[in-house]
């Protein structure tokens, strides 16, 4: 389990952190690495088409 969030536009202590935190960890997401480095999350904004399908996609091959 992340103590710290990897993203730059979330803390842990937002109320679907844990959720996306363990998305993070088993590689179901990612976020969007910027040009200095930093990884967004970006969860304010809406899901697109093909980040869902992304995410479904992952999540059907997801192994331990």
């Amino acid at each position: 389990t992340l103590k710290t969030s990897p993203f730059s536009d979330m803390t842990t202590t937002v109320s679907s952190a844990p959720y996306v935190l363990a998305l993070y960890e088993a590689k179901i997401v990612e976020g969007t690495t910027q040009s200095n480095g930093t990884v967004k999350f970006y969860g304010v904004n809406s899901i697109t088409r093909a980040e869902m399908a992304t995410i479904v996609w992952r999540i059907n091959n997801y192994s331990k």
